[in-house]
């Protein structure tokens, strides 16, 4: 199936996809829909052409700052129709306070709170991809995602974690590059808002334990200001902002491979085989150019693998038994522990107590369903 654009275009087979054209930054004119009644499935191609295509793919996280902020931002606005699942991810300078175990989701929500206000954003990773798990492309064979850079924060003056700080010096951020060429959050608030990635209900958010990420996101797309004084109001604007969340830590649960959640990005990407991918094209590249670019624990990489691991997740089953109780209703997925869920069509919120989280039969229950079902037939179909 073929992806129709108005430029020279180059046709390959990604791994995570199928045959596809793309053509300038991936410009299409209309998407492939998904077969019907499936919310989103992975097609996968033979293995030969997966070997052929781990050789030949290769991944660009393209730095922005200051000075290319809106040229890459008017990239972003003109693939975000034909690309609605948003993975994302963002670095910040560590923890304040930390959570006690056993705690309730009102307290979880208090430490988040508290760290959040006191601390500043240091990177958003951002990455695009199709009904089909593809990503834009910005030249034959090299798929892209975006790494914001912020110049707010200040290792030397702001509040953070040492230990934190170093960890991601250790992982490539440049904190001084970041001061002296790095995007103030206001003015990225704004390219957010003009590119129409906020508030938009076609779009569909992906992340990884995701309610530090929501909340720095909300942090900033508020100008700085405190977070709301209740997990009430955080999440009802958290659903009107970002509509559609999918979080993956939460979705593992419902996987024996996955370990039901309990574990991490990387883990989970070595075991639905994304981490071996990537890995190879990381080897390519620092071979041409001496030194890993791509890294986890910076924005941009991070986002990557959550996208990819997503349309790696094997979900068909579990959501066609839950379509059968929920119907089609684009919905804010558990975030990490608040155990609180947005119903996106009208903004009711479940209060989810663990003893229903943590349930064997929880797939079956209607409520998992909310969680879980996007109508992405919907969210994909063209304008």
């Amino acid at each position: 199936m073929l992806i129709r654009t108005q430029e020279t275009a180059l046709s390959f087979t990604y791994k995570f996809g199928v045959s596809s054209t793309f053509g300038e930054y991936g410009r299409s004119s209309f998407l492939p829909l998904l077969p019907s009644g499936l919310p989103f499935t992975l097609v996968r191609s033979p293995q030969e052409e997966i070997e052929e295509e781990r050789r030949a793919m290769e991944i660009e996280v393209r730095e922005v700052w200051a000075w290319n902020l809106k040229e890459e931002m008017e990239m972003i606005a003109s693939i975000k129709d034909s690309f609605p699942f948003v993975a994302f991810d963002t670095e910040f300078p560590g923890f304040i306070a930390s959570s006690s175990r056993g705690a309730t989701p009102d307290e979880l929500y208090g430490d988040v709170k508290l760290n959040v206000d006191s601390l500043k954003l240091i990177q958003v990773g951002l990455a695009f991809f199709d009904g089909f798990g593809m990503l834009p492309c910005s030249k034959p064979f090299c798929g892209v995602v975006w790494q914001f850079n912020l110049s707010d924060f200040d290792p030397s003056g702001d509040c953070h974690s040492p230990s934190a700080v170093e960890f991601l010096k250790e992982n490539g951020i440049d904190f001084t590059a970041s001061r002296r060429q790095g995007i103030a959050s206001m003015r990225l608030c704004e390219e957010f808002w003009a590119a129409g990635l906020l508030g938009n209900p076609r779009l569909a958010w992906l992340c990884f334990h995701g309610t530090y990420d929501f909340a720095y996101m909300l942090k900033l797309i508020e100008g700085g200001e405190p977070l709301p004084s209740t997990r009430r109001e955080f999440m009802e604007k958290v659903n009107r902002l970002f509509c559609n969340i999918y979080d993956l830590k939460y979705m593992a649960k419902f996987y024996d491979e996955l370990r039901h959640g309990k574990l991490g990005l990387r883990r989970m990407a070595e075991i639905l085989g994304v981490e071996e991918y990537l890995e190879n094209s990381r080897e390519e590249e620092e071979v041409k150019e001496g030194e890993g670019k791509h890294r986890y624990h910076q924005a941009g990489w991070d986002s990557l693998v959550t996208g990819m691991s997503f349309f790696q997740m094997d979900m068909i089953q579990e959501i066609q038994a839950m379509k059968q109780s929920s119907g089609d209703m684009p919905v804010v997925v558990d975030l990490s522990g608040l155990n609180a869920v947005l119903n996106g069509s009208n903004g009711v919120i479940f209060d989810m107590g663990t003893e229903l989280i943590d349930a064997a039969d929880a797939a079956t229950d209607h409520l998992m369903a909310a969680y879980i079902w996007i109508d992405v037939k919907e969210l994909c179909c063209c304008h």
